[in-house]
C-alpha cells in the first residue's frame, strides 16, 4: 500500500535531516481539548502546523507516488505543461498562491469536476471514480495541514441531452463559487474545432471570473502522444501560452502510460496498464478475485475503468504536490524575511481569495469578446442533479407581489412541480449493491402542462442580454421547447425563440432597447400554450 511506502519514506527523510529552513509551528491546535471542557472554541491561529514536518510528509507522499510508478516519467507524461517549462512554473505559483492561503488558515480545499458521463464515472462504481479516488488519495496528506479536501463530482451523463456547449454557461451553479480548483471533460463530443476551442477558451476565462479565480484544467481520456493531447484542447498551442500561467493544463490518460510503461491502447476490458494489473486498493488479500480483476480494466468501452481512473487520480495528485511544495517554499521565505512573525501572514495572504479582473486577462482569441470579456460569469440555474453551487435565477410564486404576471395567475393553475428521474444503474452488474456504487448524476427539471399557468423566473443583473431555456428531454429537446411553449421578456412574447445546443432555446440573443436594463432586475415568463402532456425545464442561462 501507498500509505506503508509513505510511512517508511518519511522515517528516511526525517533521518536524512531535510528540513526547510522556517520556525517550526507549534503543532497543531488542540480544538478536542476545549470541547470536552465545554469551552468556545478558539479561531486556529495562522499556520498552525510544523512546515518542517508537513515538507516531509509531501516528499514522501511524492516518493511513494514515484516508487508505484517506477519512477516520475508516467506521471509527468500523463500532463502536456511538465516541469521546466515556463508555463507550466508560472501556472504552480498561480496553483501555490492557493494552497499557501489554505495552509495559513488551515482552510478548506475543494476542486469540482464538470464534464460528460466519462467525468460521471458511468459503467463503473461511483466510488471508483477518479474523482474519489483523488480525494481519497490527497484527503491524509492534506488533513496533516489541517486542509478539509473535497472533490466534487458535477459530470452529467447524456440521456439528459447536455453538451459541454449548454454546461459551460452553468460552470458556477455546477461548482459552486467556492471552488479552488476546476476541472473539465468531455472527450467524446468535441466534433468542429473552431466550436470546441471557443468554448474551451469561454470556460477558462468564466471559471477566472468566478470568486476566487479557480484554477481551470482539461481531463482527456484519449492522448497517446504529446500531439494528440495537444490537439484535445488546442492543436495551436494558444490556450496553453496565454492561459498557462493561471494553471491552465491538461491530463491525458493514455500519454504517460503509452510512453513510460508501454501501455499498448485502448482496449475494451483489457486489464493493466502497463505497470499495474489491479488498483492500489484491489491489491490486498481480502479483495475478491472479480472484484480485483474489475479494478485492473483500464477501459470498460469508451468509458474508462478504475485502473484508467487512478492514472488520472494520480497524475493530477502529484501535479498538485509541486504546487504543495512551492507553497511551502513561498510561506517559508516570506517567515525568513519577516523574522518568522506569524502574523503577518494574513497581510502576505488575506482571508479572502484572491480575485481576478478582466483586465487581468489576455485579449481572448477564439471566443466572442462580447460573451468572454465579461467581469461576471454567466448566470445559471439548473435544476439537473448534482449541483453544488447557488443558482442565480429566482423562480417566483405565481402572486408574488414582484412577479409583474401576478395578474395573469388563476385559481385554477397547478403550477409547475419539480420532475426528477430515476437512478442510473450503469454499473457494473455484480458490484450494483457494493456500498457507493450509485452514481450522483440524475435528469431533472421543473415540468408543466397547460394547465399549470405561467412559470415566472426573476432573471440576474445581465450586461449582454442573452437568455436561453433548456429542457432534459434529449438532445433535441429545443425543438419542442419552441412547438409547445410561449416565452415573454416582460411584458413582450417572444416571437422567434431559436434552438441551439440542441436541448436548448435562444430566447434573447442580446438586449433589445424596450426591454433593456442591465441595471436591474428583469423576468422570463414562460407558458405551455398547446399540446398534449407535459414539457419540462433543466436550466435557464443568462449574461
Amino acid at each position: 500500500h501507498i500509505e506503508e511506502e509513505i510511512s517508511e519514506i518519511r522515517e528516511e527523510v526525517r533521518r536524512s535531516g531535510r528540513r526547510a529552513n522556517s520556525g517550526s509551528g507549534r503543532g497543531a491546535y488542540s480544538e478536542r481539548m476545549a470541547a470536552s471542557s465545554g469551552e468556545k472554541q478558539p479561531a486556529r491561529p495562522l499556520l498552525d502546523i510544523d512546515l518542517n514536518l508537513f515538507r516531509e510528509e509531501v516528499i514522501a507522499f511524492r516518493e511513494g507516488l514515484e516508487r508505484y510508478w517506477h519512477g516520475p516519467e508516467a506521471l509527468e507524461k500523463s500532463l502536456l505543461l511538465r516541469p521546466g517549462d515556463q508555463r507550466y512554473e508560472k501556472g504552480i505559483d498561480f496553483i501555490a498562491e492557493k494552497f499557501a492561503r489554505a495552509l495559513v488558515y488551515g482552510d478548506r480545499f475543494i476542486i469540482g469536476a464538470m464534464g460528460s458521463s466519462v467525468t460521471a464515472g458511468h459503467d463503473n462504481c461511483n466510488f471508483d471514480s477518479y474523482e474519489r479516488q483523488m480525494e481519497r488519495l490527497l484527503q491524509p496528506l492534506l488533513k496533516k495541514a489541517n486542509i478539509e479536501l473535497t472533490v466534487r463530482n458535477a459530470g452529467q451523463g447524456g440521456s439528459c441531452g447536455d453538451s459541454f456547449e449548454n454546461q459551460i454557461w452553468c460552470a458556477r451553479h455546477l461548482l459552486g463559487d467556492d471552488i479552488d480548483i476546476a476541472h473539465y471533460s468531455w472527450t467524446y463530443f468535441e466534433g468542429d474545432r473552431d466550436v470546441v476551442h471557443a468554448a474551451h477558451e469561454s470556460w477558462i476565462r468564466w471559471v477566472l471570473m468566478m470568486q476566487g479565480a479557480p484554477v481551470p484544467q482539461f481531463f482527456n481520456t484519449g492522448g497517446r502522444n504529446d500531439d494528440e493531447c495537444a490537439a484535445a484542447i488546442d492543436e495551436n498551442g494558444f490556450l496553453l501560452n496565454a492561459y498557462g500561467q493561471y494553471g491552465v493544463n491538461i491530463v491525458c490518460l493514455q500519454n504517460g502510460i503509452s510512453q513510460v510503461a508501454g501501455y499498448p491502447g485502448k482496449k475494451w476490458g483489457a486489464i493493466g496498464d502497463g505497470f499495474h494489473t489491479t488498483t492500489r486498493y484491489g491489491a490486498p488479500s481480502n479483495v475478491t478475485d472479480v472484484r480485483r480483476r474489475s479494478l485492473g480494466v483500464v477501459f470498460r468501452n469508451w468509458h474508462p475503468g478504475p485502473l484508467g481512473f487512478q492514472v488520472v487520480s494520480d497524475a493530477f495528485s502529484y501535479h498538485y504536490t509541486y504546487a504543495l511544495l512551492r507553497a511551502v517554499e513561498k510561506i517559508t521565505q516570506f517567515l525568513n524575511e519577516n523574522a518568522g512573525e506569524k502574523s503577518k501572514l494574513s497581510g502576505r495572504w488575506p482571508r479572502g481569495k484572491r480575485v481576478l479582473t478582466i483586465e487581468e486577462l489576455p485579449k481572448p482569441r477564439y471566443c466572442p469578446e462580447e460573451l468572454c470579456s465579461q467581469e461576471e460569469p454567466p448566470g445559471c440555474s439548473n435544476w439537473e442533479v448534482p449541483t453544488y453551487g447557488r443558482g442565480q435565477i429566482r423562480v417566483l410564486e405565481p402572486r408574488d407581489s414582484m412577479n409583474p404576471f401576478k395578474d395573469e395567475a388563476l385559481p385554477t393553475d397547478r403550477g409547475w412541480q419539480h420532475w426528477e428521474a430515476g437512478k442510473r444503474q450503469l454499473i457494473p452488474k455484480e458490484e450494483r449493491n457494493r456500498e457507493g456504487c450509485e452514481h450522483l448524476d440524475v435528469c431533472a427539471g421543473l415540468q408543466g402542462d397547460v394547465e399549470s399557468g405561467l412559470l415566472t423566473f426573476r432573471l440576474p443583473r445581465m450586461t449582454v442580454g442573452r437568455v436561453m431555456v433548456c429542457s432534459p428531454d434529449g438532445k433535441q429537446a429545443g425543438e419542442k421547447l419552441i412547438q409547445d411553449v410561449e416565452f415573454r421578456i416582460e411584458k413582450e412574447i417572444i416571437s422567434n425563440p431559436q434552438q441551439i445546443y440542441g436541448k436548448c432555446v435562444l430566447v434573447q440573443e442580446r438586449w433589445q432597447a424596450e426591454v433593456a436594463d442591465a441595471k436591474g432586475h428583469i423576468h422570463l415568463g414562460v407558458r405551455m400554450r398547446h399540446g398534449k402532456g407535459s414539457t419540462r425545464i433543466s436550466h435557464v442561462m443568462t449574461l
